[in-house]
């Protein structure tokens, strides 16, 4: 599956489930690099999602960054691969599940990825 038809399925399941209690948003910004894909709330926590086609592909250093920055802010962020991935990632914004220790973890998956000091990347 490619990202655009990812994104889109993903949006339709959060628009038919959380509608009521959040928004999601589509960035779509070609000319700037390392903005989420997606953007959105629940029940008033932020978050944002870097759609990826498949487990081979890893985010950019400046996407990592960004995320990272996100996370930092008490904020919800994290890589999806599939369209399962997000319902699990958007259950527990939903039933306020997410915590310090969830932002943790994504912080170390995300140093992971490139092997840098997430300090230290740039724009």
């Amino acid at each position: 599956m490619n990202e655009t038809s990812l994104s889109q399925k993903v949006q339709t399941h959060f628009k038919k489930q959380y509608k009521f209690c959040g928004f999601i948003l589509k960035t779509s910004n070609r000319f700037i690099t390392g903005i989420p894909d997606l953007i959105g709330h629940i029940n008033g926590r932020f978050f944002a999602i870097e759609l990826k086609r498949n487990a081979l592909e890893k985010p950019k250093p400046l996407q990592i960054w960004f995320l990272t920055q996100i996370l930092k802010t008490g904020a919800a962020a994290d890589v999806c691969y599939s369209l399962e991935q997000c319902q699990e990632f958007f259950l527990k914004l939903y039933s306020y599940n997410w915590n310090k220790k969830d932002s943790e973890i994504i912080l170390d998956k995300l140093s992971k990825y490139h092997k840098i000091e997430l300090t230290k990347a740039r724009y």
